[in-house]
């Protein structure tokens, strides 16, 4: 059968799908009808369709939609670095400005968001506004993500 994603809470950044500022019981959104998986992240909101797609949607500030930029964005749009990738999990921190990490079907882990501390896992503090390939975890065989506030982590199957 057909799904439904019902999301409330504040929506003061388009997070919710539709622009209202709060929404005080579960309501179902449209917007959301294709998800197959829904994750909350910082102010923003991101789904994983069927096919493997990522979309986001709320406010891009510090790159944290992987769009490209840092604008708000109040309906979904797709995360076009991740095309091509069949996504079967995505990460969201809810602080420290934002990451998120997003796992692949062959293993493979992306990042982007707020880099401080390192936790994008590129070898520095900057910022991705678009998801880039973790190469130290290259061939790795990733089958788990997590964001914490200021950390991330991934479960592998490579015995190391």
């Amino acid at each position: 059968g057909s799904q439904c994603v019902y999301v409330w809470g504040s929506g003061h950044h388009g997070e919710l799908g539709y622009l209202r500022s709060t929404g005080l019981s579960p309501t179902p959104c449209a917007a959301f009808s294709q998800a197959e998986q829904v994750i909350c992240g910082h102010n923003s909101t991101f789904t994983i369709g069927e096919s493997g797609d990522v979309k986001a949607v709320g406010d891009g500030g510090h790159g944290r939609l992987g769009t490209g930029n840092a604008d708000r964005q109040s309906s979904l749009v797709s995360i076009a670095g991740l095309q091509g990738y069949k996504v079967v999990k995505v990460a969201a921190s809810v602080g420290s400005d934002g990451h998120c990490l997003a796992l692949t079907d062959a293993g493979e882990v992306f990042s982007w968001g707020d880099g401080d501390y390192g936790k994008l896992g590129h070898g520095n503090c900057d910022r991705q506004r678009r998801p880039r390939r973790i190469e130290a975890l290259a061939g790795r065989d990733a089958v788990d993500v997590a964001c914490g506030f200021k950390h991330s982590a991934v479960v592998t199957n490579d015995g190391a």
